[in-house]
């Protein structure tokens, strides 16, 4: 389950885990006032951390009043944060079936039973805890941390509706949450038509008919906004559509093919191109086409809608038609401004921030100049949402991960962290948002993706955070140290990623943590396959390499093994793909291989960091002997028999000797 928290800490008080007094919405007269003292003398205990005292007060409280919900939901809050999970289910159930509208014992019981590895079940009583109480923040990105594991059957206005408030919620990471909504997207009889029309390649009625259905779709309009649709039928759809609104631009010139009603929708389709890097193909017709209407584009005569159609096809940086965007004369259309503040404003923050980044070390190494000049081009990846969290101090988060080790003693304030390899920002943001008292340094080679991370760090109000240019393996000589040291997808990409792992354990104070990532070999076989596919084709790794190497992939038969990768949210995006097939650096590593590693370095490790409880809950299964799930010979076997366990990447903790 993603991003779940897996319990909280003993006296994390009535915000953190939803303990609800008896003014509860809805409920009955307030009982008598014994009670209600018990309940508050229960709840200090609880507050106190003594957790055996407060479940027996709370017990207590329900010999004397066993229909009172609140008392059966606060002892599954406590029961919850002791750990004793069935116990806590049990107890919310109990509420619920006293008062099936207590929205936080639905949110509470959703929790619970993600942390149990039941998406489905936990779905249902978030879905019913938003339908109770639509307007709590909490509960919607509750909703969001289990909706990347959910596939609709059926839908209903209310499903549709609660969806559409966490794609419109800035604090959830929307591109989770996609394959979720395609399928809610799939039940619309509009979408289904218009997809298959597309795949019959019927333009005349897509045109006439199909067009006015899509539109219709208010959750498909703010999802093209909102995030990359890695989905081929979508792919296809749009592709269309796009191709459509180009030809009704005419020989001649523009023609009122957009009109006012289908202005929102092209900007929301061309922000979805944006979004991709411009990643769909197009024919050698449409190649024409544009380059004849982009000669005439900038004139007074243009039509609006012709600057709104090139941008489906081509970012307007330099282009004589990019002023063409902000004719005021244009119909009033929000996705229009959100895609001028994107191609224009966004472009030119960039360029200034570009020139404020500090450079730390040179690039010397030849693989860090070929990477860098990869990353320059493409930076990677472009992103839009992260989610939003309650910090928490690093030696508490590490606690949360690994509760054999114990207390850990917190490092002197503020924690100093490194991200080494942060590439446009998103783990940087993570980071600096996920630890409290910390300083963040975000290093990578390419300034164009430093400057990416920098616009948005900016856009966050993030003071805690800071990038920086700098090679890995030319960090010996940094007189700083740190706390941590997170490097996820980036050592892989090194000539020797052993010898910049040791790099960063020099710049690690002693007893640091390192977080780290590595490609799976067993878990990248198809992704071998599929670029092995692309060297042999000898495509080119510029824009239009890319997008013919896309379409041939594409092209290839269902179950030909190298079309798997299709099913990659890189594939979906230009800067992803050439990421994903056309890297100029990668390897991958097996476990014995990390385990060796790890050894030699003279490290510990601490176990890995797992998105869905369902993972560790099957090791545990499996290897009972292993309960701190550290033994790296059982993960081997475990993953042979399960190799998408990981997920592509292998994330985990080390520590360095005190």
């Amino acid at each position: 389950m993603a991003d779940v928290q897996r319990s909280a800490a003993p006296g994390a008080g009535l915000r953190g885990l939803g303990m609800t007094s008896f003014r509860r919405p809805g409920s009955a007269v307030a009982p008598p006032a014994n009670l209600l003292q018990s309940m508050k003398q229960a709840t200090a205990l609880y507050r106190q951390g003594r957790l055996e005292s407060a479940i027996a007060a709370f017990r207590s409280i329900l010999k004397q009043a066993p229909r009172l919900p609140e008392a059966h939901h606060n002892l599954g809050v406590v029961l919850r944060a002791k750990g004793e999970l069935t116990g806590a289910v049990a107890a919310y159930r109990k509420a619920l079936a006293l008062a099936p509208d207590y929205a936080s014992a639905h949110r509470n019981l959703a929790a619970t039973l993600a942390l149990q590895g039941n998406p489905q079940e936990s779905l249902k009583h978030y879905l019913q805890a938003v339908r109770f109480k639509p307007s709590d923040r909490g509960t919607l990105r509750g909703l969001a941390s289990v909706l990347p594991y959910a596939r609709f059957k059926d839908a209903s206005p209310a499903v549709t509706q609660a969806v559409e408030a966490c794609l419109e919620d800035d604090g959830i990471e929307h591109q989770t949450l996609v394959p979720a909504i395609l399928s809610l997207l799939r039940l619309d009889p509009g979408i289904a038509q218009a997809l298959a029309l597309a795949r019959a390649d019927d333009d005349r009625e897509l045109a006439h008919d199909g067009l006015g259905k899509v539109m219709q779709n208010g959750l498909l309009q703010t999802l093209l906004t909102r995030a990359i649709i890695p989905d081929a039928e979508f792919e296809q759809l749009f592709t269309t559509l796009r191709r459509l609104f180009l030809q009704g631009l005419g020989e001649d010139g523009p023609s009122p093919t957009i009109t006012e009603d289908k202005f929102d929708f092209a900007a929301a389709l061309a922000c979805q191109c944006e979004l991709t890097g411009y990643a769909y193909g197009e024919s050698d017709g449409e190649t024409e086409l544009l380059s004849r209407i982009e000669d005439g584009a900038a004139a007074p005569e243009a039509g609006n809608s012709t600057a709104l159609v090139l941008t489906m096809y081509r970012p307007p940086a330099g282009t004589a038609w990019a002023s063409r965007l902000e004719d005021s004369s244009q119909p009033a259309s929000p996705n229009l401004s959100l895609l001028r503040r994107r191609l224009l404003d966004e472009a030119a923050e960039e360029t200034r921030l570009t020139a404020t980044i500090p450079r730390l070390t040179p690039i010397e190494d030849e693989v860090s100049i070929a990477v860098q000049d990869q990353y320059e081009a493409h930076p990677y990846p472009r992103w839009r949402s992260t989610r939003e969290r309650e910090a928490r101090p690093l030696h508490g988060v590490v606690a949360g991960l690994f509760p054999y080790l114990g207390r850990i003693e917190a490092p002197k304030a503020p924690t100093q962290i490194l991200v080494a390899g942060c590439g446009t920002g998103k783990h940087a943001v993570d980071v600096a948002t996920r630890y409290s008292g910390a300083e963040v340094l975000a290093i990578d080679l390419s300034l164009a993706a430093l400057a990416y991370g920098a616009r948005q760090a900016k856009s966050r109000g993030l003071t805690n955070l800071s990038f920086a240019q700098a090679d890995i393996l030319a960090l010996e000589g940094l007189d700083r140290r740190f706390h941590l040291i997170e490097s996820v997808g980036v050592l892989h990409h090194l000539k020797k990623p052993l010898a910049g792992w040791r790099v960063l354990l020099g710049l690690l104070e002693p007893g640091g943590f390192l977080r780290l990532g590595f490609y799976s070999e067993r878990a990248r076989a198809d992704v071998r396959a599929a670029r092995s596919f692309v060297e042999q084709q000898a495509f080119a790794s510029d824009s239009a390499g890319i997008r013919a190497a896309r379409q041939t992939i594409l092209a290839l038969a269902p179950d030909d093994p190298r079309r798997r990768v299709a099913g990659e949210l890189d594939f979906y995006s230009l800067h992803g793909c050439r990421d994903l097939l056309f890297n100029v650096q990668e390897s991958c590593f097996t476990l014995p291989q990390l385990a060796a590693a790890i050894d030699d370095l003279g490290l510990t490790f601490l176990g890995f960091e797992f998105h869905d409880p369902a993972l560790p809950q099957a090791y545990r299964r499996q290897f009972p002997s292993d309960p701190k799930m550290t033994d790296l010979a059982n993960w081997d076997r475990f993953e042979a028999d399960n190799p998408d366990s990981f997920g592509r990447m292998y994330q985990f903790w080390c520590r360095a000797p005190e």
